[in-house]
């Protein structure tokens, strides 16, 4: 049976079924999937891509852009999320779900790491050492 047939056949066979949002909440199959849509939906309309994109005109003009370069910057903004996702579904599908996210998981507990390292934290306690590197401090500063 291809999988042509087979969703055929499921839809046919629920044709039959009641439809509406009632019966949708009162089934729990249904309620399941439609949870599952919903918040699917939701999580993916609170994306940082969407919000920005959404709010790109009034972020720029906050920084002082004028008009036409808010819209040209979220325009960027919109094209280079658009490859981003391009090119990273297909290093997923390429790579694997679980290798990938075991890997991206390490690399963020490095750079989280490294970023709050007592050195690092240090720096920015240190009001005369503000945008200072640890190599340019010598031990008499700290």
């Amino acid at each position: 049976m291809t999988t042509l047939t087979g969703i055929v056949m499921n839809l046919t066979s629920r044709q039959d079924l009641p439809t509406g949002y009632i019966y949708i909440f009162k089934n729990p199959s249904t309620r399941k999937r439609a949870i599952c849509g919903i918040l699917t939906w939701f999580m993916g309309q609170s994306t940082g891509i969407v919000v920005i994109a959404n709010f790109a005109p009034t972020l720029f003009g906050g920084l002082g852009f004028n008009n036409e370069l808010q819209l040209g910057l979220a325009i960027v903004w919109v094209t280079a999320c658009q490859i981003g996702t391009f090119l990273s579904s297909q290093l997923i599908e390429r790579l694997g779900r679980v290798k990938l996210l075991g890997k991206t998981l390490l690399y963020l507990a490095w750079a989280l790491l490294t970023a709050l390292s007592p050195g690092r934290l240090l720096l920015l306690h240190l009001p005369h050492c503000r945008g200072c590197s640890p190599e340019v401090l010598s031990r008499d500063d700290l």
